[in-house]
């Protein structure tokens, strides 16, 4: 098979813990695709230098932001038939990467959601706590497939939640027992809640589905519901998003006031929802301040009608 029939799946790892990384690489470079083949599996590696530990939330999430969107940029340009971003972080702001990239951009909630929506009243438990910023995001990913019944753990599980996560992090073998001890536990209050399923809310968890299912609670295995969706879905590129270049001539303060016009003008109820906007001020290119040169815009755009008929388009300021 040529390289340019080959179907490749690009993984966003962006934060991502590196076992969680290499048990889905080898899970998609092991599973036939629909017509007999198999993926070809991307990643990108490159030199990120993040800003200082002592920088603000702010700036370190921006940063987070701006990681992901140059990741899943590359994948693209690599050729990639589907973005999968394999953390949770990535959620919150998975809409604005959609926005500004063909490439269809998936994740595991929305995965092991494909997985177990047969079951249109399934409930499942979560595995982690409400009370984080990515419960909701998790949450909303499943329930854009279908709408389960949420078993919860109640709040007072929190610090054993943040303690498994410590655990998982340490990455020794007598730590991850002791995890595993305490998610079983977990595990167990789900079922008794009702739970039918188990929903892992990280990648460290992930990795312990198995050994989870094997003590007999239903935990959703991530690692291959995830492979299977990214293997078995037909992925097409979404259309490009609609955007307007307007050409200006009048000077800074009309720029200005067209931006004020802008944002006063458009339905928003949070800054979320506004117009995103991009300026691009490059005075060197205007002639004398009391005109309106024709050939600014003429000149830097790619169009070939006669200057006169811009007419209309061109004014003298007051």
């Amino acid at each position: 098979m040529s390289a340019k029939d080959q179907t490749i799946i690009g993984l966003c790892q962006v934060g991502t813990p590196a076992p969680f990384v290499k048990a889905l690489k080898e899970k998609i470079a092991n599973t036939y695709l629909p017509d007999g083949t198999k993926a070809v599996v991307k990643t990108v590696d490159f030199e990120w230098q993040g800003p200082n530990s002592d920088a603000s939330k702010l700036v370190r999430d921006g940063d987070f932001k701006i990681r992901a969107f140059e990741e899943v940029s590359r994948l693209r340009a690599a050729g990639a038939k589907v973005a999968a971003v394999t953390n949770c972080r990535t959620l919150g702001f998975k809409n604005e990467l959609q926005e500004e990239i063909t490439t269809p951009i998936t994740d595991f909630p929305t995965a092991c959601a494909h997985a177990v929506s047969e079951n249109p009243n399934l409930k499942i438990g979560y595995l982690g706590s409400t009370s984080a910023p990515k419960a909701a995001a998790i949450k909303e990913a499943v329930e854009k497939v279908f709408k389960p019944q949420w078993v919860d753990l109640d709040k007072s599980f929190d610090p054993i939640v943040e303690e498994i996560q410590e655990l998982l992090h340490k990455g020794k073998s007598s730590d991850e027992k002791e995890a595993l001890d305490k998610l079983a536990m977990l595990c167990s209050e789900l079922v008794r809640g009702g739970a039918e399923k188990i929903l892992p809310t990280c990648g460290l968890q992930a990795l312990l589905s198995e050994a989870l299912n094997a003590k007999g609670y239903p935990v959703i295995d991530v690692v291959k519901a995830f492979a299977d969706y990214l293997c078995f879905t037909e992925w097409h590129n979404l259309p490009k998003p609609f955007k307007i270049g307007i050409v200006g001539g009048l000077g800074p303060a009309a720029t200005v006031d067209l931006y004020d016009k802008i944002t006063r003008f458009t339905p928003a109820k949070t800054d979320q929802k506004h117009i995103k906007s991009q300026l691009s001020r490059t005075l060197r290119f205007l002639t004398e301040r009391n005109t309106c040169s024709k050939a600014v815009l003429t000149r830097h755009l790619p169009y070939t009608r006669p200057v006169n008929d811009w007419k209309t388009m061109t004014s003298t300021p007051s």
